[in-house]
C-alpha cells in the first residue's frame, strides 16, 4: 500500500512539474529530470535489495515503482515536442531495463509490472499513427517476458503474457478499427 501511495504522490508530482513547472525549461532537463529521479529510486531499491536481508522485498517493490516510474515520465514526454522516435526508443529500454532487473532481482512484481506497462502504452503512444511499431513493440516485449518465464522459472507469466496480449489485440481492434 506504501508503494501504492508513493507512486500516485509521484505522478501527481511529475503531472504538476512538467505541466507548470518545467514549461519553460528546455526539454533535455524535462527528460533528464524525471529519469534522474527515477535512476535514484532504482539504486536505493538495489542496494536495498542486495545489503539488507531484511528489507528484501522492499527492494524490489522500489525496483519496480522506479520503472513504473519511468512508464510515467514516457506519457508525459509524449505531450513534449520530441522527436517521437526518442519517445519509443525510451520506452523500449526501459522494457529492457524492467526485464533485466526482474531476471537480475529474480522477482515476479516487475515482471507483472512490466505487463501493465505495455497494457497501457496506447495512452502515451500514437498507436492509430504507428501500429507497426506498436505490435513490433509487443512482439519484442512478449518474446522477453516469456524468456524470463523460462528463466525466473514462473511458467504462469507465459499464460499471463499471452492473455494480456490477445486482450491487447482484440482491444485495439475493437477501439482503433
Amino acid at each position: 500500500a506504501g508503494i501504492a501511495a508513493i507512486l500516485f504522490g509521484f505522478g501527481f508530482l511529475l503531472q504538476h512539474a512538467y505541466t507548470s513547472f518545467f514549461v519553460t525549461l528546455p526539454e533535455i532537463v524535462r527528460i533528464t529530470s524525471g529519469f534522474a529521479l527515477t535512476t535514484v529510486i532504482t539504486a536505493t531499491g538495489y542496494y536495498l535489495h542486495y545489503k539488507k536481508d531484511n528489507y528484501k522485498e522492499f527492494g524490489s517493490a522500489l525496483v519496480a515503482l522506479s520503472l513504473t516510474l519511468n512508464y510515467l515520465v514516457c506519457y508525459f514526454l509524449a505531450s513534449v515536442p520530441i522527436n517521437v522516435a526518442f519517445n519509443y526508443a525510451l520506452i523500449l529500454l526501459n522494457t529492457v531495463v524492467a526485464i533485466f532487473f526482474a531476471y537480475k532481482l529474480e522477482t515476479r512484481v516487475i515482471a507483472v509490472l512490466t505487463l501493465i506497462g505495455r497494457a497501457f502504452c496506447p495512452f502515451y503512444i500514437d498507436v492509430a499513427i504507428s501500429p507497426f511499431i506498436y505490435f513490433s513493440y509487443l512482439w519484442l516485449l512478449s518474446i522477453g517476458l516469456m524468456w524470463l518465464s523460462v528463466k525466473i522459472q514462473w511458467r504462469s507469466l507465459i499464460y499471463l503474457v499471452i492473455a494480456c496480449g490477445l486482450i491487447i489485440l482484440e482491444t485495439h481492434y475493437l477501439f482503433f478499427n
